[in-house]
């Protein structure tokens, strides 16, 4: 279903049609993402923010509540997968659209948040924060995206790598105990670069245990 998040009413519509043609559902990815306008806040014009902040922020909190409601409901241990990327850990616009941070921040804060309130119904909320530089079939060019499949012979070393090289980290995010990623940020770099350690800090230790891990 094709449906324009940035619209009030976006999000409600893609919940309806999921609830009439699927009796239960488990998992729900939170990856819809746009950029718009100024990198710059003191730029950004009030249209570009808000369209951004429906499609970024409010169509995955307004999605994840409404999907979670159903999980407690149905009593489905289900899985919330919100996605972040490397913007979050960025402290000015100089690379990175000031925007941009400010809302992977805000995705990243809620997601801990709504973990919290979901773990005793063991509905687990997990962030992938996407550090890798990744081909999406287009490249921005003067605030449009144009798509690269022609330009592919001589641009192939700055596209990016294959959305398949993360998936693995995806894998995880579905399959593990719960315990192990509620409520926690697993970086695609940290985590391909050595996946045990990034395991280290199971999630919501302070509810697994007193001890110290």
């Amino acid at each position: 279903i094709h449906v324009d998040l940035s619209k009030k009413g976006g999000p409600k519509k893609l919940f309806e049609y999921v609830k009439k043609h699927h009796s239960k559902l488990d998992i729900l990815i939170n990856a819809a993402s746009t950029n718009v306008g100024s990198r710059f806040l003191l730029n950004k014009s009030y249209n570009d923010w808000q369209d951004e902040m429906s499609v970024n922020v409010n169509s995955a909190i307004l999605l994840s509540q409404m999907f979670s409601s159903r999980m407690k409901r149905q009593k489905i241990r289900g899985r919330i997968i919100n996605i972040s990327s490397g913007a979050s850990k960025m402290a000015n616009s100089d690379v990175n659209s000031g925007s941009d941070i400010v809302m992977k921040n805000m995705i990243e804060k809620y997601s801990n948040i709504l973990a919290e309130e979901l773990y005793e119904y063991k509905v687990a909320v997990t962030v992938v924060r996407i550090e890798h530089q990744i081909d999406y079939g287009y490249i921005p060019f003067l605030n449009k995206n144009v798509k690269n499949s022609k330009y592919k012979d001589f641009i192939q070393g700055f596209l990016g790598d294959k959305p398949s090289k993360i998936l693995p980290v995806f894998m995880y995010a579905i399959k593990a105990p719960f315990y192990e990623i509620s409520g926690k940020v697993i970086s695609t770099k940290a985590f391909l670069e050595n996946e045990k350690l990034s395991k280290i800090v199971p999630a919501q230790q302070l509810n697994v245990s007193n001890d110290v891990y």
